[in-house]
Parts: structure tokens; sequence; C-alpha cells
């Protein structure tokens, strides 16, 4: 649960403070999650990831993450209620989430669960769309961590939107194949995920539908993404979606950076296309260059910065603590 609160050490500053039910205190995994995403979180400092300012547990055993508060909503929201976005508003998004993970895929950390609910667009004073990503609870640092077997006949039935604890880690919807299977990862499972989210954000809708979690996982792992709307289609943002989207990890962009670098231009479209050699120099086929953009102008200090946390809707009032 999140709530809005103020923390009086730092003049009464607006945070949002997400809380451990209490209930699920006494849980082994519950509580390791929650502390892992504190954990992890404070390793992260770019400005499209949330910021964390605190982390503990009260005298009465409630545990709990402040954060920065944030203004805005989920991606889900947006999509929901505007269906399919245009191309130049999904590229700036895309962008600012790939700048985020490209830190954390640098000290070796994988987010797991990326999906519209974990993409927050916060807005500062008129300025909108300013990315941030949440929720690292699923997040894991390679080889480290690693999850037990998972029972795929628990997979039978429910809402394939919903993050698979303690089954499979992640989100069936935006599952990347060897994470549907159980297999190791690699930041080339993020990579897939935002490939994903570049789709439904130009679309409107998942790529991928079934009945069942079950449904979703086999499609992840053996459908090839559906074709968008034909104005997009050789656009520089569908390219990287398609090598992004590919089935086998090793034929993606190897991380967030490596993609961030094909978007803007400054690096080979398809990482796995073959190099042409002519003369005495090589180059490859897909590589595009263009302008690079020119930079943001969303200047944000300390004290200005709005925030929010949870990919869940309203706040509410906080119980008493002793309570």
């Amino acid at each position: 649960m999140v709530y809005e609160a103020r923390q009086e050490s730092m003049g009464h500053r607006r945070v949002a403070l997400k809380v451990l039910a209490p209930r699920r205190a006494h849980e082994p995994k519950a509580a390791e999650r929650f502390r892992q995403e504190a954990l992890l979180a404070s390793r992260l400092s770019h400005p499209n990831t949330i910021t964390l300012f605190d982390f503990g547990a009260t005298e009465q055993g409630l545990w709990f993450i402040a954060m920065e508060y944030l203004e805005g909503e989920p991606l889900a929201v947006v999509l929901r209620r505007e269906g399919g976005l245009p191309l130049a508003r999904a590229e700036h998004i895309t962008r600012q989430l790939l700048g985020a993970l490209a830190e954390a895929h640098a000290i070796g950390l994988i987010h797991r669960d990326l999906k519209p609910d974990n993409v927050f667009l916060s807005r500062v004073y008129a300025q909108g769309d300013l990315v941030k990503v949440l929720d690292f609870g699923l997040a894991k640092f390679m080889g480290v961590l690693d999850d037990g077997p998972w029972e795929p006949t628990l997979l039978s039935e429910g809402r394939t939107d919903l993050t698979l604890d303690g089954l499979v880690c992640g989100t069936p919807d935006y599952m990347a194949p060897e994470q549907a299977r159980g297999e190791t990862l690699s930041p080339a499972a993020d990579v897939y995920a935002v490939g994903l989210l570049i789709y439904q954000m130009l679309q409107g809708d998942k790529p991928f539908r079934g009945k069942t979690p079950r449904d979703v996982l086999k499609l992840q792992i053996r459908e090839a993404l559906p074709e968008v709307a034909p104005e997009y289609a050789d656009s520089l943002l569908v390219r990287v979606m398609r090598i992004a989207a590919r089935k086998r990890a090793d034929q993606r962009y190897k991380n967030a950076a490596a993609m961030l670098s094909a978007l803007r231009g400054e690096g080979p479209v398809d990482p796995a296309a073959p190099a042409r050699h002519t003369g005495g120099f090589s180059a490859v086929t897909s590589t595009v260059r263009r302008p690079a953009p020119p930079p943001s102008r969303i200047a944000v200090s300390a004290d200005e910065v709005y925030t929010q946390t949870d990919n869940s809707a309203a706040f509410a009032t906080p119980p008493p603590l002793g309570a």
C-alpha cells in the first residue's frame, strides 16, 4: 500500500510512503522482496528512476519505504484512456525508460517486471511525460538471488497482467521467452519487455493476448510480434522495437544502452546483422545516423521534484502505527 505522507525532519516534505501490509510482514518472501526493493533502488540515481529517501521499520514492526512523491499517472492509465500514442511521444517515453534501465544494467541489475503500471509519467511544472521507472521488487543482480523452480501447472488460470510472485518472476504479458521458460536471464530480458511496451504504446493494445497466463507464455515463446499500423512500419522506432522483441536473447540488443544507442542513431540498428566489408574498412548494413536530439530543458532541483510511487490508484490515509 502507498500513502501520501510528510517527512517532518525535512520541513514537512511530501513523500510517498510504501508500507508492507501487516498481514504479510511475517511472510519471509514478502518481507525479503520489500527489503530487496529498497536496497536495489538505493543504488540507482538516474533522473528517470524513482528516488528513495528512507527505509526501515517502526517499533511496531511496520516496514516502510519513503520515496519521492510523484504527480502524474502510470502509463497503463494513459493507454487505457487514450489508446495508441503518437510516434514522437512513444519515442520520447522510450528514450527515458531506456536511460533508466541503462544505469541499472550497467551495475548488473535486471528489472524483470517492466510493464505500463511500472512506467510512471510524472508532471514537473507544465512539463509532462517525465518518466519514472517504479518497482524494483522483482529486480535481481545477474547471478544473484536466483529463483527456484516454478510450477507451470499453477499458471492455468487468472489475469495475465499481474506479477506472478513466487512462480515465474514477472508479468506474462511482457515476459521474455527465456524468462517464461525459467532460464537464466540477462539484460536482454528487459530489452524484450521494452519492445513489447513500444508496440502497446503505438497500437494501444498488448501484442499477445490469451485466456490464461499459460496461454500468454506460450505466445511469448512461439509467436512473432504482430504488425503495427502501416504509417509506423518504416520508422526507426519500429525497426528498433522488432529487434528488441526477437525471441532469441542473443539476437536482441544486449542491454538498454545498446538499444538506446540504436534509437539515437549512434549505433547499429541490428547488432546481429553481418558486417559489410568494403575496401579497408567495414560497416554494419543497418546502421542509421541522424542528428542527436537537443538536450532536455527540464531542470529539476531537489526541492522541486514532484513524485508519486505506485502503479495503483489513490492514496489513502495511513492507519495509526500502533494499530
